[in-house]
């Protein structure tokens, strides 16, 4: 369904906003209001508000670089798509959603992560509710949703050029000494 909402839009920019999920006031305007400049980027990404079962701030989640190693080393991504507008040609470089793919909206960042920086606005541009009933939190819950990731971004490491695997081994066994070294002392 998705795929077929990005096929029908006739902007240059595409905002996609789940069942639960909502855009902060002004989020949508702060969006547009760079989509829209002379030069648009292909990627801009603003904050985003998480709230729990109960409808409270559970924390505010803001992207620093969103590079393909800072994604897999660091987490560093956005959580929901609610936070950030992207250009539609994206689709004609890196493809489509991948239906089969249970973590599509991931998958879909890592492919462009790879072939574009994000602009990144200060405001607060999404909301992403972590109602109970909510596929994410039912994975949560069941303890799924962290091995998910994991085995998403080991069969997106294994696409990647052989030297960027590399530099990606290297950086996380430099983090291994560096917490065994501090342990030690």
């Amino acid at each position: 369904g998705l795929d077929r909402a990005v096929d029908a839009a006739e902007s240059s920019h595409v905002v996609v906003l789940n069942a639960d999920d909502s855009f902060e006031p002004g989020g949508l305007e702060a969006l547009v209001d760079v989509v829209e400049a002379s030069d648009p980027p292909d990627l801009v990404i603003g904050g985003l508000r998480v709230l729990d079962e109960h409808g409270e701030t559970f924390r505010i989640q803001r992207t620093r670089r969103m590079r393909v190693r800072d994604i897999l080393l660091d987490r560093d991504y956005p959580w929901n798509p609610a936070c950030m507008a992207y250009a539609r040609s994206l689709h004609d470089v890196v493809g489509r959603y991948h239906e089969q793919e249970p973590l599509f909206d991931l998958d879909f960042l890592l492919r462009i992560a790879r072939i574009t920086r994000p602009v990144l606005i200060e405001e607060i541009v999404g909301c992403f509710n972590m109602q109970p009933d909510s596929l994410t939190v039912r994975r949560l819950r069941a303890g799924e949703l962290e091995g998910m990731i994991a085995d998403l971004f080991l069969r997106f490491e294994r696409t990647l050029p052989w030297p960027t695997r590399l530099h990606l081994a290297a950086r996380r066994g430099l983090r291994a000494l560096r917490r065994h070294l501090r342990g030690r002392s």
